[in-house]
Formats: structure tokens, C-alpha cells, sequence
């Protein structure tokens, strides 16, 4: 059954330590995902990689692997735990046919502080002109959560923006130097 899950997460595209999520919002884990049409949850014949446990994509539901849906914007969300530098996060995010989130609303704010927890960059950057901050994927810059005292170059070029969402902290925006590693927040805009 775990090999039913993890080949299921290979033919969606799921690198390798990245927490999967079945189409109806359960964790894929060693019982495969649950609710398939074969109602057992991970046990097609054959096994393997043939992923004929895994439920269809609901066209109102995010594609695998996005992980989760704004109910306001409609943008669909994938957290990477796997470190990397901004610009390496952002071309990742683009391989995926999205690109850094744009946190463009209070609404998508407290919307992805609810579901992503630690520190994640996100698309904003001020490193085209210095104090003046836009949203990598052209997303007007309408909306801040700064962390108090911040932003604030402090002449170490940071130039690039992470979420802060620790458990039992308001989440935040935190101004950090691009070459940074952390894990990353990609989103995919619904298609107009």
C-alpha cells in the first residue's frame, strides 16, 4: 500500500520529502488515499506505481501537486520544505506552471497563515529598486503584512521576501537577503 502512495506522488510529480496531499484534503501516508473508486483506499490490483487507487481530479479542486485552494482567490498553493535560494525557489515554482505567491489580499493572507507553518519565501522582492517592493508574477503590490521594523534593508541586500507563520505567532512578512535558503510557497493562479 505505501508503494501504491509513493507511486501515486512519482506520476504526479511530487519530489521526493514533500508531504502529499490526496485530492479530497487527506495526507497520503501508508494507506494510499482513501475514497478511490475501488474503496480500499491503496490496494489496486498489481500495486505499484499504476496509480489506480488515486481518486480523478475534481476540475473545482487543485491539480496535483498543488496542495490546497483559496476559497477567496481560487489560486491553488504548494509548500516546498526542501531549502533553496530564492531565485532557484522561484524558477521551481515556475517549472510547475506558477511562480512564488503573491499574497496580494488580506483574505489570501490569513488564508495560507492557517495552512503553511515556518518560515517560507514568497514572491515579493524590492530587488529592481530598493524600498520599492512587487510581486514576482506582475500581482500589483496592494497588500503588507510587515513584522514590526521591517522592512529594512540593513545593507545586507534583502532583497527578497519570506512568510514568517510560526505556530502561536501572528504571521508576517520579513525582508531577508535572496541568498537565503528555506523552504518556499508556490501558487497557480486560476485560469481566467
Amino acid at each position: 500500500m505505501l508503494g501504491q502512495a509513493l507511486g501515486c506522488n512519482a506520476i504526479a510529480g511530487i519530489e521526493e520529502g514533500v508531504l502529499a496531499l490526496c485530492q479530497d484534503g487527506t495526507r497520503i501516508d501508508q494507506t494510499g488515499c482513501r475514497g478511490s473508486d475501488e474503496g480500499n483506499g491503496g490496494g489496486g490490483a498489481g500495486g505499484g506505481s499504476s496509480c489506480r487507487s488515486c481518486p480523478d481530479p475534481d476540475p473545482d479542486e487543485c491539480p496535483l501537486p498543488w496542495q490546497w485552494k483559496s476559497p477567496t482567490t481560487g489560486s491553488c498553493y504548494l509548500h516546498h520544505g526542501t531549502e533553496r535560494d530564492w531565485n532557484t525557489a522561484r524558477e521551481h515554482c515556475l517549472e510547475l506552471g506558477g511562480d512564488l505567491a503573491a499574497l496580494s489580499s488580506a483574505e489570501e493572507f490569513w488564508f495560507i497563515g492557517s495552512v503553511v507553518s515556518g518560515d517560507v519565501w514568497i514572491g515579493g522582492t524590492d530587488a529592481q529598486q530598493e524600498g520599492e517592493f512587487s510581486w514576482s508574477n506582475g500581482e500589483p503590490w496592494v497588500f503588507t503584512a510587515w513584522k514590526e521594523g521591517v522592512p529594512g534593508d540593513q545593507g545586507s541586500k534583502q532583497d527578497c521576501v519570506m512568510l514568517s507563520a510560526s505556530p502561536g505567532t501572528a504571521a508576517s512578512f520579513d525582508d531577508r537577503a535572496c541568498g537565503e535558503k528555506r523552504g518556499f510557497l508556490c501558487e497557480k493562479s486560476k485560469a481566467p
